[in-house]
C-alpha cells in the first residue's frame, strides 16, 4: 500500500463431489487477510486472520468451523540481534461440539550471534479451553460403562443432562489443558566443510487428572565436506519422556549416519551414451525496487566479473547477463566478488550462491545490487508544534517536493497517507524544499529547505512538519 503498509488476503473454495469409489462428498471454504505495518525501520507489526469452513458427508460430524487471529512484533534489536513475539488465539466449532475448542498460544523466540553462527532462544505457552463435551470425551473413562453409551449416542443431550454427575461436571469445567516448551538452538559453520546445528528443549504437557508430562530433547545435524564430491551426514534425536500417568521415563533415541557422494561420470559400457552438458546463467541487474529479485525494466550492470568455483570466470554483457556453458552434471558455486566494485554497493539477494546440475540440465541465478542511495520521509500535520510526528497525525497528499543538488533536480508527490520515496540518488549534498502552493490554505511551510548529506547506498529518512495557520478574531465595540 505505501512504504509503511503491506496487506495481503487469500481465499479458497472446494467442493468434492460424490463418485462410486468415494460416496462422499463436502465443501470447505477458507479466507485469510493479513496486514503488516513497518511500526519503525527496525520495528514492524503484523495482524493476520484466518477463518475456515468445512461441510463434508451427511452427519454432522463432518462438519465445523474456526477462526484464528494471529499478532506479531518484529524487532531488529541490533544489526545481528531479532525478537519475534506473536500471540495467538482463536476457537474451533463444531454442531456435536465433539472437537469444539478455544486455544491461546504465546511464542517468543530471540536470535543472537555467536562465533561463527547464530543462537536462537524459543519460548511457547499453548492454554486450550476445550468444551465440556470434548473434555468428557477425553476422560471418558470417568463415566461407568453404561454411561459412557449414553454419551456416545448423543454427546450434547448427555451433558445438559442429570446423568452426568455433579461433581464430575465441576471437575472437567475446571480442566484446562496446557502446553509449555522452551527450546535453545544453534546454527555454526566452522571452517569451510562442518555444519554443525545442535538443539535441546523441554516440554511440560499438563492434560490435568494425572496425565501430565515432561520432556527433555536434545540432539543435532552436521554435514562434513570430505571432498568436493563427498559430504558426511549425521544427526541424532534424543527424547525423555516422563510420564506422571504411567510413573515411569521413556527414552527414543533416533541416531543417523551417512554420506552424499556426488557422480559425475561413468563407463563407457555403463553409460553407452555421452550425457548432455549443463549452463548456468543469468544477469547481474540493478534491484531497482529493492525486492531481491529481477524485474522487467531494471537495468544489468554490465563488466561485472562473475565466476565459479571451478575456477572459470566471466564478465556480464551490456544487458547484464553471464552465462557458464559447457558444464558436466555435478554441484557449483556462482559468485560475484564485492571487492571489484569501485565504490560502495550492497546486495538484496545472496552474492555466492550453490547450485545442483543432475537432473535440470540448465539453471539460472540472478544477482541484485543496489549502488545508489534513497531519500524517503512523510509530509505530516505537527498539530502540537513540537517537530515530532505523533501516532495519530495525519500525513497530507499531493503535496510537491524538490530534491536540489549534485548538479540536478528531482520532483516528487507525497501520496494518499504523506510518504514520498527519491530513489537513484546520487552522493553528495542535498537541499530539500517544500512547494508552498501545494498545500492547503491555512497550513504554512517551513521556511528553509532542509540540507541533506546522502552517503553511497545509505537510505535518508527525512520528514517533513507542517503547521495549520491559527488565528484569533473578535470585535472591540
Amino acid at each position: 500500500m505505501n512504504s509503511h503498509l503491506a496487506g495481503s488476503i487469500y481465499f479458497q473454495h472446494s467442493a468434492t463431489k460424490s463418485t462410486a469409489f468415494f460416496p462422499s462428498e463436502g465443501v470447505s471454504d477458507y479466507l485469510n487477510p493479513n496486514l503488516s505495518f513497518a511500526v519503525t525501520p527496525r520495528q514492524s507489526v503484523t495482524l493476520n486472520y484466518a477463518y475456515s469452513r468445512n461441510r463434508s458427508g451427511l452427519t454432522l460430524l463432518g462438519r465445523n468451523h474456526g477462526q484464528r487471529f494471529d499478532i506479531a512484533l518484529n524487532s531488529r534489536l541490533g544489526p545481528q540481534l531479532s525478537n519475534t513475539a506473536q500471540l495467538t488465539f482463536g476457537a474451533l466449532n463444531d454442531p456435536l461440539r465433539l472437537n469444539a475448542q478455544g486455544e491461546f498460544i504465546v511464542r517468543d523466540a530471540l536470535s543472537f550471534p555467536l562465533k561463527a553462527g547464530f543462537v536462537t532462544v524459543g519460548f511457547q505457552h499453548t492454554r486450550n479451553d476445550p468444551s465440556l463435551v470434548k473434555r468428557l470425551n477425553d476422560q471418558i473413562s470417568l463415566l461407568p460403562p453404561a454411561l459412557q453409551q449414553l454419551f456416545l449416542l448423543d454427546p450434547v443431550a448427555f451433558v445438559e443432562s442429570s446423568n452426568l454427575d455433579p461433581q464430575i461436571r465441576a471437575l472437567l469445567q475446571n480442566l484446562q489443558p496446557t502446553d509449555t516448551e522452551v527450546s535453545v538452538s544453534g546454527q555454526f559453520q566452522i571452517g569451510h566443510r562442518l555444519n554443525f546445528s545442535p538443539n535441546v528443549g523441554y516440554i511440560r504437557n499438563a492434560a490435568g487428572l494425572g496425565r501430565n508430562a515432561n520432556s527433555h530433547l536434545f540432539g543435532y545435524s552436521l554435514s562434513y565436506q570430505v571432498t568436493p564430491s563427498v559430504q558426511l551426514i549425521s544427526s541424532l534425536s534424543n527424547l525423555f519422556l516422563l510420564d506422571t500417568q504411567q510413573r515411569g521415563v521413556r527414552r527414543t533415541t533416533v541416531i543417523t549416519l551417512g554420506f552424499n557422494k556426488t557422480l559425475s561420470g561413468g563407463s563407457r559400457w555403463l553409460l553407452p551414451f555421452r550425457p548432455q552438458k549443463r549452463t548456468i546463467r543469468g544477469r547481474v541487474f540493478r534491484d531497482l525496487n529493492v525486492n531481491g529479485a529481477f524485474n522487467v525494466g531494471e537495468p544489468g550492470l554490465a563488466g561485472v566479473r562473475v565466476e565459479l568455483n571451478s575456477g572459470e570466470t566471466v564478465l556480464t554483457d551490456s544487458q547484464g547477463r553471464f552465462e557458464f556453458a559447457g558444464l558436466s552434471p555435478g554441484a557449483y558455486r556462482v559468485s560475484v566478488p564485492l571487492s571489484q566494485f569501485a565504490e560502495a554497493v550492497r546486495v538484496t539477494c545472496p552474492t555466492d550462491v550453490r547450485l545442483e546440475l543432475f537432473q535440470e540440465r540448465t539453471a539460472e541465478v540472478n544477482f541484485g545490487i543496489v549502488n545508489f542511495a534513497r531519500v524517503m520521509g512523510n509530509v505530516f500535520n505537527d498539530y502540537l508544534l513540537d517537530g515530532r510526528r505523533q501516532p495519530d497525525a495525519n500525513g497530507l497528499r499531493g503535496i510537491r517536493l524538490t530534491l536540489t543538488g549534485n548538479g540536478g533536480t528531482r520532483q516528487i508527490v507525497t501520496d494518499g497517507a504523506g510518504d514520498y520515496e527519491l530513489y537513484e540518488i546520487a552522493p553528495g549534498d542535498y537541499d530539500l524544499s517544500l512547494d508552498p502552493a501545494t498545500l492547503p490554505s491555512n497550513v504554512g511551510a517551513p521556511p528553509e529547505p532542509f540540507k541533506i548529506h546522502v552517503d553511497p547506498t545509505a537510505t535518508i529518512v527525512q520528514d517533513i512538519a507542517v503547521r495549520a495557520l491559527r488565528s484569533i478574531s473578535g470585535h472591540v465595540p
